[in-house]
């Protein structure tokens, strides 16, 4: 069934997650093969934290039942690295997303200029959002030397978002290191 949807140019998922009375709810929905691919590429690593609004047909009802949702995981081809499915999480404000951890400002830093560099420890971290996911998340590497930890205090959280509570109070987002 999955390889026929593909052939119609339709990528097949599902939307997991909780309805208004507190059951437990998978539906089943197919979304455009280009739509997809042309958010992943305008919007790159913050496409799994982007809410969007699916439609879904109901059977017997004149209206469609619409979903807030977020790409939970997007399963690609390793030779083409075309999309093969995605699913969704329904998405409403409190939910649990993974937010990318972007640095700002490396310019701006003497030993970064030098031929220090930043070691990626976490591209991702988990938060709660009360109302718009923000794109990424930004941590100022102005003042970076070498041996420096940036930890979850140097994380510039916008208003109404917090780190979800499985965030260890000890993450390490980034280490400066020093050239060889």
């Amino acid at each position: 069934m999955s390889r026929s949807l593909r052939q119609q140019n339709r990528l097949p998922g599902v939307i997991y997650g909780v309805d208004d009375d507190k059951n437990v709810l998978k539906v089943m929905v197919t979304v455009d093969t280009k739509e997809v691919k042309k958010q992943i590429r305008t919007l790159g690593r913050s496409f799994e934290n982007t809410i969007h609004e699916i439609a879904v047909p109901i059977e017997g009802k004149p209206e469609p039942l619409k979903f807030q949702v977020v790409p939970r995981t997007t399963q690609f081809c390793a030779l083409t690295l075309e999309p093969l499915c995605v699913n969704y999480l329904r998405y409403r404000p409190g939910t649990r997303v993974s937010i990318p951890l972007a640095f700002i400002n490396q310019d701006r830093s003497a030993d970064l200029k030098r031929g220090s560099f930043i070691t990626r420890v976490n591209k991702f971290i988990d938060c709660v959002c009360d109302e718009e996911i923000p794109a990424q998340l930004e941590i100022d590497v102005s003042d970076a030397a070498p041996g420096q930890v940036y930890r979850l205090n140097n994380i510039n959280f916008p208003p109404k978002v917090r780190p979800a509570k499985t965030v260890p109070p000890d993450f390490v987002a980034a280490i400066v290191k020093s050239p060889r």
